[in-house]
């Protein structure tokens, strides 16, 4: 699928259901990431011992 064919794609659906979409995804990868960081912080804290 091309660039264009993506962007009429997205643009067929209503574009607050798009947003919202957008938006969760974004929360979800910054929950995801923040988890990450967090597992990373335990690990370190563990290896000082």
């Amino acid at each position: 699928m091309n660039y264009k064919e993506q962007n009429s794609l997205i643009n067929g659906f209503s574009g607050i259901v798009a947003k919202r979409f957008q938006i969760s995804n974004f929360i979800r990868s910054a929950n995801l990431l923040s988890q990450n960081q967090k597992a990373r912080r335990i690990i370190e804290d563990s290896q000082i011992f």
